[in-house]
């Protein structure tokens, strides 16, 4: 499996069987900001809202 590059986020599944898309948006006051989108599935069409 290859890796994403910068900026492209990752996909992983959480231990209670949701899947989480997560992508970073740079960092605020030194802390890293990303946004999150759980699923219930991993073919679910992913969008990260503004």
């Amino acid at each position: 499996m290859s890796r994403r590059g910068n900026s492209e986020g990752s996909i992983y599944q959480r231990q209670d069987g949701r899947w989480v898309s997560a992508i970073d948006l740079g960092y605020r006051d030194g802390k890293r900001y990303r946004k999150s989108i759980y699923c219930g599935f991993r073919g679910m069409p992913i969008s990260v809202p503004n």
